[in-house]
């Protein structure tokens, strides 16, 4: 169900190299130009299946007015996509949100940022109705967002405004502000709160107008947003806050081994485990809180465990880690 996605606490996500969440501080530049991608995800082999990646290139083409041609922006998204199989990703396959942004962006900050002299960038992950959203929106970015409902017939038509649609498979594609936006003549997107950028040029079901998000909230859209932004646009130290979020794993690891073996200990070394995690928890109080359920509390400590490890682990291992900590949040309904 969409609602799980809004269960991940932010502090203990496994891909946080380059992601803050919302609680970094930075000023949205306005963009004054307009030009748009021009790629298609669906004209290569390589990139059919890619969305959660071409939309996160997408993003960096409009940021920093890259203008390149149909057939370059294609070649562009195949060699994302060629970097991120060095990193597991499988052609044709679907991969984790999350997962992908890190790797587009460190793509973006290790090579493509100097091909393009410009400069590096960080994203964050925000809820659909955050003012940061509104702000990008408004100052011309195109920000990400999921659905798993099909719109086929009315975004043809240019306007998605039904009460419901029905289930259609996962895809990932972009908001952008609809007062900023030129429509086609035959659509009156003036009382449109949204407009819809997706990853086809050239297709009829490229853009369209959603009257309004809200009713889909939950019942087709992913209550997630995601955007990137350049790096001098942050206001918050990034050095402190990595190690800020890396010391409250740390925290939750240890509470996640103290709590989860508590009741195995002799007594005597019950009540030594115990203080020690009420010590841990009232000096760091983002820290993970008790949870009396003995089974959740063992499925909720290994993934703190596995949290933690992550970083640690070649990129392999990694992958694997990721896909197991998702599959225990999601049927055991975890931070």
């Amino acid at each position: 169900m969409i609602e799980k996605e809004l269960l991940t606490n932010p502090a203990v996500e496994l891909n946080d190299e380059y992601c803050f969440w919302d609680e970094i501080e930075y000023v949205c530049p306005k963009i004054e130009h307009d030009i748009r991608p021009k790629g298609n995800q669906w004209n290569n082999k390589e990139t059919e299946s890619a969305c959660t990646i071409v939309w996160a290139v997408n993003q960096l083409i409009r940021l920093f007015w890259i203008d390149l041609t149909p057939e370059q922006t294609d070649k562009l998204y195949i060699e994302v996509v060629k970097y991120c199989t060095k990193h597991w990703y499988v052609i044709g396959a679907g991969w984790y949100i999350p997962t992908a942004c890190n790797i587009v962006v460190k793509w973006w900050n290790e090579i493509w940022c100097r091909t393009f002299g410009k400069e590096k960038v960080f994203w964050t992950r925000v809820d659909w109705d955050s003012p940061k959203v509104n702000e990008a929106l408004k100052n011309g970015h195109i920000v990400w967002f999921g659905k798993d409902i099909s719109w086929r017939s009315d975004a043809i038509r240019g306007i998605i405004d039904k009460d419901s649609y029905p289930k259609g498979t996962g895809h990932r594609l972009n908001y952008k502000c609809a007062a900023l936006t030129k429509a086609t003549s035959w659509i009156d997107g003036s009382k449109c709160e949204i407009w819809v950028y997706d990853n086809y040029y050239g297709s009829s079901a490229q853009e369209f107008f959603i009257l309004s998000r809200k009713k889909y909230i939950f019942k087709g859209i992913y209550g997630y947003c995601y955007i990137i932004m350049p790096e001098s646009c942050m206001q918050t130290n990034v050095e402190a806050e990595k190690e800020r979020i890396a010391l409250l794993k740390a925290v939750n690891a240890v509470i996640a081994v103290l709590t989860s073996t508590w009741w195995d200990l002799p007594e005597a070394y019950q009540e030594l485990s115990a203080s020690y995690a009420s010590a841990l928890r009232e000096q760091y109080p983002e820290a993970r809180k008790l949870e009396k359920d003995q089974n959740k509390k063992i499925y909720q400590s290994l993934v703190d465990f596995l949290s933690y490890s992550w970083k640690y682990l070649d990129n392999q291992d990694q992958v694997k880690i990721a896909d197991l900590a998702k599959h225990l949040r999601d049927k055991h309904n975890l931070k």
